[in-house]
């Protein structure tokens, strides 16, 4: 699973502004702190930071077809107050962002302002191309309330989005997909329940490590180092 992450304005555009904060760098700020919770779940890509995407997109291609799904972050201006999601008049499903919206509003009281459609420029190009596409606004940078919540709740914020995609998607944790290990303990708890591996004693640690990598994922590589031991 490909997931790219662009933030909104940037590059000479502020976006809007709100009580002494400006969209892109709250954009910018977000897709940071998105990236390193989603990429527990699935490849994640920041799209160029040091590029206006609404305006390159105007008069530039892109391809997006490498990826199976692309996240635009904004923050919302106007008056109102809560969290909403876009997605093109095109899109016929729209499951995941119902579940990054309940993820994002349960998580801190946000209004939810539900799942709209409008054919945005950068949405509406990726996907042109076939490529899932959605455009969330976080909450209103104008509203008091809403961005001190930000502001004081921006990690968890992240994790909420993290988690709705994955749900949305029903993607599972690897806890780095890189590590030769990463599903490693499962087989190992697997052959030691079917008797492949020996000894009771065998059997008893790498079904403890199992449940252990499943509740404490931050301990994963020592108990993985505990597999490799000879008992």
């Amino acid at each position: 699973m490909n997931v790219l992450l662009i933030a909104g304005h940037g590059n000479g555009d502020s976006g809007a502004i709100g009580n002494g904060y400006e969209e892109a760098e709250l954009t910018r700020e977000f897709v940071v702190l998105l990236k390193e919770n989603l990429k527990s779940f699935c490849n994640v890509t920041l799209a160029d930071t040091n590029r206006n995407w609404f305006e390159f997109l105007g008069s530039n291609n892109y391809d997006f077809s490498k990826y199976n799904y692309v996240l635009e972050i904004h923050f919302n201006s106007g008056g109102g107050s809560g969290s909403e999601i876009f997605v093109t008049t095109a899109e016929s499903g729209i499951t995941v962002e119902n579940e990054i919206l309940k993820n994002l509003c349960n998580c801190v009281k946000y209004h939810n302002r539900g799942v709209k459609r409008k054919d945005f420029r950068v949405i509406s190009k990726i996907k042109s191309q076939g490529v899932c596409s959605a455009l969330l606004e976080v909450c209103f940078i104008d509203n008091s309330n809403d961005i001190e919540i930000y502001q004081k709740n921006k990690n968890k914020l992240a994790t909420a989005v993290a988690k709705g995609i994955a749900t949305g998607f029903n993607l599972k944790y690897i806890s780095d997909k890189n590590s030769p290990h990463s599903t490693d303990v499962s087989e190992k708890a697997k052959d030691a329940i079917e008797g492949k591996t020996g000894t009771l004693i065998y059997t008893i640690y790498c079904l403890q490590i199992l449940y252990q990598t499943w509740m404490i994922k931050k301990y994963y590589y020592a108990l993985v180092y505990i597999t490799q031991l000879n008992f």
